[in-house]
């Protein structure tokens, strides 16, 4: 996951790097605030720079979760485990039930 935020990190900065000069341009040629978010171009760019910055956001959860998780995991197994206490069967247990008295059958035959 790292690669890939890094990846998004990249792409945003390029993206931020290219709204940067749209809107450099678009001052330039005397545009105000209103007639700048209608620019394609512009509006495209500032789009691509949302959708990278949740995607990183999105992927930076993912990684503190795997954190956290790892971390969880680490400390249960440092832990030592209680051993477990076997319960002993008593000497004295209760008598086993009678079998059932059947009245005798004559044998096949």
């Amino acid at each position: 996951m790292a690669n890939r935020k890094d990846l998004y990190e990249i792409r945003l900065n390029a993206a931020a790097a290219a709204l940067a000069a749209r809107s450099q341009l678009l001052d330039s040629k005397k545009f105000d605030k209103k007639r700048k978010q209608r620019d394609p171009q512009f509006r495209a760019l500032k789009a691509q720079v949302k959708v990278f910055k949740t995607r990183i956001a999105a992927i930076q959860k993912v990684l503190d979760l795997d954190a956290a998780t790892k971390q969880r995991k680490a400390e249960r197994l440092a832990t030592p485990k209680a051993p477990k206490v076997k319960k002993q069967k008593s000497v004295e247990a209760a008598p086993k039930k009678a079998a059932k008295a059947r009245p005798d059958k004559p044998a096949k035959g």
